[in-house]
């Protein structure tokens, strides 16, 4: 019975590996075939492209517009005159009448200090211009023919206030032998001397323009009213009639 027993077992071992052998030979047909999806989709799949950076275009040079003409050394004159006078001239006559008069300058000084703020911040940010320029017949314009930033008249008109605070610091500086003091009096007088004197003069002569000038991109340019004005917008117009008359600033 035993050797029976054996010859079928050695009977039934070559059923079993034939069996078996598809089993394997099917895996590896699965396995080859998942291969090669993956190399067809990974073949199908397009390359990321490199974004080309975008080249910048060249910015369009600052200069001024064709269409305006650059103010003439009378108007020029005309309106530093007339901004100073305004600006700080009833704040200057209430300081002198307080030292040398002994009267109160309160009132006085509130009044120059509005009419400051008035001719300094309110109309160039509604007109466009300030009262120095309506009777000049000049005004601000850049390089796009668009008034510049109202930030520009601002400090265009704190050169001389800044001068004086830097005399002030000057003096209280070399009085404590504070160097701290000094260099920044310096600095705050030295714009005044920059911006009229410099710059105007010898960097930027062709232009004229000063320091804030070169920073808001802004030229000073002379204007000639529509005609079409009305309102306030004509009143203020109307005082350049008498300067243009009498300096007779358009013909220059």
């Amino acid at each position: 019975m035993g050797l029976l027993d054996k010859a079928a077992e050695k009977k039934a071992e070559p059923a079993t590996k034939e069996i078996e052998k598809p089993k394997r030979q099917r895996k590896e047909k699965v396995k080859s075939s998942n291969v090669e999806v993956a190399e067809t989709i990974a073949k199908a799949k397009p390359k990321r492209q490199r974004r080309q950076r975008k080249k910048k275009e060249p910015s369009e040079p600052k200069v001024i517009p064709p269409e305006f003409e650059l103010a003439g050394r009378l108007n020029r004159f005309a309106v530093g005159l007339a901004n100073f006078v305004i600006n700080w001239g009833i704040i200057v006559a209430g300081i002198i009448m307080s030292a040398f008069l002994g009267a109160n300058p309160t009132w006085i000084l509130i009044g120059g200090i509005l009419l400051a703020l008035t001719n300094i911040v309110v109309l160039p940010i509604f007109m466009g211009r300030n009262l120095g320029q309506f009777i000049s017949r000049t005004k601000y314009i850049n390089s796009k023919s668009q008034k510049p930033l109202f930030l520009h008249a601002l400090m265009n008109n704190l050169n001389f206030p800044l001068f004086l605070i830097g005399l002030v610091l000057i003096l209280m500086g070399s009085g404590d032998q504070d160097i701290a003091f000094v260099i920044a009096g310096i600095i705050f007088a030295s714009i005044l001397l920059i911006d009229s004197w410099l710059c105007k003069r010898y960097l930027f002569q062709e232009t004229k323009q000063g320091v804030w000038d070169i920073i808001f991109n802004a030229y000073l340019v002379k204007h000639v009213p529509s005609g079409d004005e009305t309102g306030w917008l004509a009143k203020l117009e109307g005082l350049g009639d008498f300067a243009e008359q009498k300096f007779k600033m358009n013909k220059e």
